[in-house]
């Protein structure tokens, strides 16, 4: 399944209102401060001003929901969930009608502004699947994950990589649905969500600016917007961090007396003689089993090979375990990097 996407933000400074003596007639609402010394919030066509902290323009009738502050006005809206409460749509005719619709709800209620050319300031892409085992079982798998500069957190049905640019959320969709009162036949429908929440990190992550340039990527390249991003941040990590249960001096120690007598397989035996599974997520994930090799004396580039190994050894175990009908932190992790990563 290819990602789509949840959630979008625009923002503008370049905009005006008709006739601001028309917005309550038009639903908008605000905080108006009713001292005399309160900011001018907006200057109609015609010279006429209000003063308010801020207004907004949210309708059930609407798509769109608009507000406008200080900083200018910003327009936020689910395009998936216009057609479905959870399916999910991407870039093509689907997300080109929406917009259509959100710049004459804008006309409509009394503001001029160029939606095509508002700056994206948050997209939220996402996939979905459906996945053999319930959902919070999976949390043993997100336990061995240690997102690149990211502080997580772990939920009931979910689990959370976040800071102040982007958050990578994974939960049950299916139970969300269910806790709302919703319908859905899907079981054990697990949601990641890719949530870049600034204007940079919208950038960074897709090189997108406005509205128009959305409109104009491709769904392929939505979706490896959507891979790359979990890539660098969730299932791989540069700097690696110091969550561990066991010893990491004294599992060193131990791994370079196995290299004495046999430095190219030392590593292989290493694993051998513990379960796989509880040795990587002891030692706090692959990529922390891969700094120990290299503290140990292997170079970096067989580091990186053994990362690589490793995965791989996951996979076969994940594939005997499944064979066996046994569930392990392994194939679940596994079945995570398949539909996911």
């Amino acid at each position: 399944m290819r990602a789509g996407i949840d959630s979008i933000h625009l923002t503008s400074k370049d905009y005006s209102v008709k006739d601001v003596t028309r917005l309550n007639e038009l639903g908008w609402k605000g905080k108006a401060n009713a001292l005399e010394e309160t900011r001018v919030l907006l200057e109609d066509t015609q010279g006429k001003q209000i003063r308010a902290n801020s207004i907004y323009n949210n309708s059930k009738d609407r798509i769109g929901h608009f507000d406008i502050s200080p900083y200018g006005v910003l327009i936020h809206f689910n395009p998936s969930k216009v057609y479905h409460d959870y399916n999910l749509i991407s870039t093509g005719k689907e997300l080109e009608y929406i917009c259509k619709t959100i710049q004459k709800e804008a006309n409509q209620i009394g503001l001029d502004v160029c939606i095509d050319s508002m700056h994206l300031t948050r997209l939220d892409l996402t996939k979905q699947a459906i996945m053999k085992y319930e959902v919070p079982q999976y949390a043993s798998a997100f336990r061995l994950l240690h997102g690149k500069r990211t502080q997580t957190k772990e939920y009931p049905s979910g689990y959370q990589f976040s800071n102040t640019q982007r958050q990578f959320v994974f939960y049950d969709k299916a139970q969300e649905i269910l806790d709302k009162k919703g319908v859905i036949d899907e079981i054990n429908f697990m949601r990641a969500e890719a949530k870049f929440l600034k204007k940079d990190s919208v950038k960074g992550a897709t090189k997108i600016l406005s509205l128009s340039q959305l409109q104009e990527t491709s769904n392929a390249d939505i979706d490896s917007f959507y891979s790359k991003q979990l890539a660098d941040n969730v299932f791989c990590r540069k700097h690696i961090g110091f969550q561990s249960v066991l010893d990491f001096n004294n599992e060193i120690q131990i791994l370079q007396s196995l290299m004495q007598t046999n430095k190219r397989g030392a590593w292989k035996e290493y694993l051998l003689l513990r379960n796989v599974d509880d040795t990587i997520n002891e030692l706090g994930g692959i990529l922390r089993f891969a700094e120990l090799c290299n503290e140990a004396g292997y170079s970096r580039r067989k580091k990186y090979y053994i990362q690589s190994e490793v995965k791989k050894l996951i996979h076969q175990k994940s594939f005997i375990d499944n064979r066996r009908k046994k569930v392990s932190t392994s194939a679940l992790l596994d079945e995570v990097f398949q539909k996911f990563g």
